[in-house]
């Protein structure tokens, strides 16, 4: 009798389990691959800091990042963390979270940055969203 009743007990588990995995499966799916596309669109974003072209990083913002942050006084900010912390040598992603919410889902993503400049190193985070059918950046700031 106890014995039934372990294996009654695994049945219910397993069963649990396969049913949270069919649910989940495809939400997991879609969730990767939204993942990947916001880090390859973070990759062409840092690529163009690195290489200064800040109009191509700047093209990357949405409507209301544009609104907020002009393309001059973006690649001024740029300029200015050059100038005070010496020439951009590296950047590596610290951390990257990609969740969707909502029905239709609403993609975001959010991203901590270290930046390694030849006079110190710096944190940013970003919130990248996918609006227009497309990737963009939401805005970014400085964190410690």
């Amino acid at each position: 009798m106890q014995r039934r009743k372990w294996i009654y007990i695994a049945l219910v588990v397993a069963s649990l389990i396969l049913a949270i995995r069919f649910y989940t499966t495809p939400y997991m799916r879609i969730a990767r691959a939204q993942r990947d596309a916001f880090d390859a669109m973070f990759k062409r974003y840092s690529n163009a800091i690195a290489a200064r072209d800040y109009a191509t990083a700047y093209s990357i913002g949405d409507q209301e990042f544009q609104k907020t942050l002009s393309e001059s006084d973006f690649a001024a900010e740029q300029e200015s963390l050059e100038a005070a912390w010496g020439r951009l040598e590296s950047s590596s992603t610290e951390s990257f979270k990609v969740d969707g919410q909502g029905e239709p889902m609403e993609w975001r993503a959010k991203l901590r940055e270290l930046r390694r400049y030849q006079n110190g190193t710096l944190h940013l985070l970003y919130e990248f969203h996918f609006e227009d059918g497309r990737l963009q950046l939401f805005g970014f700031r400085l964190v410690d």
